[in-house]
């Protein structure tokens, strides 16, 4: 894996077809030959939703070669559009993508068993000779918990399941036999083989100044957050305080950035491309210029990796144009 200095960029899948915001190529994968072949579709066929498949291949063969890694977010279920699970997902492309990390943006601990989701990770890192990312967060989506069973405490529980779980994450990476006894959650004599080359990245997803961040600096290789400017900023700060109160070297912690992200040189690719509130109110977007400068703006305060997503499969030229633009950073 890279230095924490290195200025990183990765794409965020989006969870399903999206009728509404993904773009769709015409069916031309009879003209498909020799390296091109691996974005065949896999169990789909022609029309136009089927074609989801074959639209994120081509996406991600985009960036191969270009940006560091890619990866899956974690729900369930999202409005009536197809979403679909994310280590499964994850773990089918990160077999087409060799060169490529992979991680998850971010898994809900509500419904992720601890033992279960550190046996995944840890296969996973180990099937792909050390390429997975693990990122978790306490959960909040609250219909897809309930939706499936899954029970919905309080925010404050929540939290303290995720510090839970975590320190479950840790042991079974490390030790032969790992035993934990929490308030929440148990394992004993856990035994997880085969292990990687290393651990899975922990990453820690989330913003929440009193309890949040003190277990991000406690535990996480990595910290990832959608916010900007002065709430970025504050949310550094606490992190460094915390640090410093666990003894912990703040420079051992990766700081990085998730949210919509788009570019377009003219307003009508704009208006194509923002394709949703939350890139539109929370995301970075605008002139190559004015994305650029979002971006270095984020980079003078620390931050090191960003995690772009397009919010649907992305049109012809619209990735090429961010990775153009993330070239200015990576020399």
């Amino acid at each position: 894996m890279p230095s924490s200095t290195e200025i990183q960029f990765g794409w965020v899948l989006p969870p399903g077809l999206n009728a509404k915001q993904d773009y769709f190529l015409p069916n031309r994968h009879e003209q498909w030959t020799g390296w091109m072949k691996w974005m065949e579709p896999g169990p789909q066929g022609g029309s136009v939703g089927e074609r989801w498949d074959a639209g994120i291949r081509r996406a991600l063969n985009t960036i191969v070669g270009q940006w560091d890694s890619a990866w899956m977010t974690d729900h369930f279920q999202w409005d009536e559009n197809d979403c679909l699970e994310a280590l499964t997902a994850l773990a089918f492309y990160a077999a087409l993508t060799p060169t490529l990390n992979w991680g998850t943006m971010v898994l809900g601990q509500g419904y992720r068993n601890p033992a279960f989701t550190a046996k995944a990770a840890s296969t996973i890192q180990y099937l792909t000779g050390g390429r997975m990312i693990l990122g978790i967060g306490a959960g909040w989506k609250e219909d897809e918990h309930k939706a499936y069973g899954y029970a919905y405490p309080s925010p404050g529980t929540r939290i303290a399941q995720l510090e839970e779980a975590v320190q479950i994450f840790r042991k079974m990476w490390v030790e032969p036999k790992a035993t934990f006894e929490g308030k929440h959650y148990q394992v004993h004599e856990a035994l997880n083989l085969p292990q990687g080359p290393r651990p899975p990245i922990l990453m820690i997803g989330g913003g929440g100044e009193q309890k949040t961040l003190p277990i991000v600096a406690k535990y996480a290789d990595w910290w990832n957050v959608t916010a900007q400017g002065d709430a970025w900023q504050r949310k550094v700060d606490i992190l460094k305080r915390e640090c410093e109160a666990n003894g912990r070297d703040f420079s051992t912690l990766r700081l990085t950035w998730f949210g919509g992200a788009t570019a377009g040189r003219t307003q009508a690719e704009l208006d194509r491309r923002v394709r949703d509130d939350f890139l539109r109110n929370l995301g970075i977007w605008g002139t190559p210029d004015e994305f650029a400068r979002k971006i270095e703006s984020l980079i003078n305060m620390g931050c090191t990796y960003f995690m772009f997503d397009t919010r649907g499969i992305p049109e012809p030229g619209e990735l090429e144009l961010l990775i153009k633009i993330s070239e200015k950073f990576t020399g």
